[in-house]
């Protein structure tokens, strides 16, 4: 048996997980790499011990657990930064492009 065949379902679970937490990309795109990213970590560690309660370990749980510190203090880091940081802003609107052309 294949992986998709033994956890086809759970894997399709953590996907939609993974996708409705990035969903904030959808605001400013960069977010897709940067909050979308730590959060989902931090989802997946909640995630994982529900969806695989059956076979849980204490590894896995340990792992859950370190999932979702890892996931929140990387997001928060990133959202701090963003709200109150005033020179992040400026440094990033002049490296990325918002879609807006500016013409001289």
């Amino acid at each position: 048996m294949s992986f998709l065949q033994v956890y086809g379902f759970e894997f399709l679970i953590m996907l939609i997980i993974a996708l409705v937490v990035s969903c904030i990309g959808f605001y400013k795109y960069v977010y897709f790499i940067s909050l979308g990213y730590g959060f989902s970590i931090a989802a997946f560690g909640v995630a994982v011990p529900i969806i695989f309660m059956d076979n849980l370990t204490i590894g896995t749980l340990i792992a859950s657990v370190l999932f979702v510190i890892y996931g929140c203090r990387l997001g928060g880091y990133l959202l701090i930064r963003e709200i109150k940081s005033a020179s992040y802003r400026n440094t990033m609107k002049k490296e990325i492009k918002d879609g807006s052309r500016h013409t001289s």
